[in-house]
């Protein structure tokens, strides 16, 4: 299997968010198809947010069953 490294793509700065940041990859890539990395250098300040976003959308979905 070939990989490849994406340069600029934002990094975690700790050792719990690594799931929120592979989610966020793919929302970016799959649903808006943006695979330019240079306005999105930092997430980290941004997780909580993220977080509340994620949960949130969760919760909705799982009302509307």
């Amino acid at each position: 299997m070939k990989t490849f490294t994406i340069k600029g793509i934002p990094k975690q700065q700790n050792s719990f968010d690594c799931g929120m940041y592979v989610c966020k990859y793919m929302e970016r890539i799959s649903l808006e198809g943006n695979t330019d990395w240079t306005d999105s250098t930092n997430w980290q300040q941004d997780m909580p947010k993220y977080r509340a976003e994620f949960a949130y959308e969760l919760l909705c979905k799982t009302l509307s069953k």
